[in-house]
């Protein structure tokens, strides 16, 4: 698949999820330049040396071992120059207010006051951003931090599972977390007939088969504990909360549903429902750090 083609597929899976849920069609119209930026670039981007860290034993990975733990995700500095270049001016398109933080927060990049490759590293492991008064002192703030660092891990994330799906198969894994980078999952959607249900991680967008009946954050399987919300007339779209670990995922049913779908994309069109369980006090299973190394 060439890069303008992974771009146009996004563009038909935005345009879905906004007719179905026309109260986001703002948001997903305003990302929807960082979202193609995003896709062009996991696309064709070519990460040096990828090849050889992919080979792992099966024994290992069938007790649970990622392919390429996110802390193991090389950080090129060709690839990483890459990156901001094409994407820094699509987030501060996407997040007019914070534009002048953005280009802070790159310059000092560039100028080498702040080590990309060394904060991209602890992100990665542990989503850990530099100290407020450091990120205020280059005029940029944490939230921003968070994103310009999210944004590059994503893709290079993906970049590496789109890698891994020509590379490996991921037949035999029963874990809740990815089984590519070893990030949490943010989306769970049934598809097929039989109603096979499949996982998408946070991180590198992979999808993987998962059971039906045990939570992906704790693996707990008692029913007694999941609890489903919904909006009335959308019991298609809701989201699987546990009270077991307190977490929740959001789940689409997609058996009768032929519209363009990606499932790294569906969250913006149930940002709704993450408003509604957080205020019920559960934490997104997407917020856990699963296997960082």
């Amino acid at each position: 698949m060439t890069a303008s083609t992974a771009s146009s597929r996004y563009d038909e899976a935005l345009d879905a999820i906004a007719a179905g849920n026309p109260s986001h069609a703002s948001v997903i119209g305003s990302l929807r330049g960082l979202v193609a930026a995003r896709a062009e670039l996991a696309e064709s981007l070519d990460i040096p040396g990828l090849t050889a860290l992919l080979e792992k034993d099966k024994s290992l990975f069938l007790q649970g071992a990622p392919l390429l733990p996110k802390a193991r995700i090389p950080l090129d500095a060709k690839v990483l120059k890459r990156c901001r270049e094409r994407l820094v001016p699509e987030m501060a398109r996407a997040f007019p207010k914070a534009a002048k933080a953005i280009a802070a927060l790159d310059v000092a990049f560039v100028s080498g006051r702040m080590r990309l490759p060394a904060r991209l590293k602890r992100y990665l492991v542990s989503e850990s951003l530099p100290e407020a008064k450091a990120l205020k002192s280059v005029g940029t703030t944490p939230e921003v931090a968070m994103l310009y660092l999210s944004q590059i891990a994503k893709v290079l994330a993906e970049a590496v599972g789109r890698a891994v799906g020509g590379h490996q198969v991921l037949d035999g894994w029963t874990q809740g977390y990815c089984p590519v980078c070893g990030g949490a999952p943010e989306i769970s959607y049934l598809e097929g007939k039989e109603g096979r249900r499949r996982l998408g991680c946070s991180l590198c967008a992979t999808t993987w088969r998962y059971t039906r009946v045990a939570c992906p954050s704790c693996q707990s399987t008692d029913h007694d504990q999941i609890e489903l919300f919904y909006l009335d007339g959308k019991p298609q779209e809701r989201a699987e909360a546990c009270h077991v670990c307190k977490r929740y995922i959001l789940h689409v049913d997609r058996r009768e549903n032929a519209t363009a779908f990606i499932p790294a994309l569906e969250p913006l069109g149930l940002l709704h429902l993450d408003m509604i369980m957080q205020g019920k006090g559960f934490t997104p299973a997407s917020a856990e750090p699963a296997v960082a190394g």
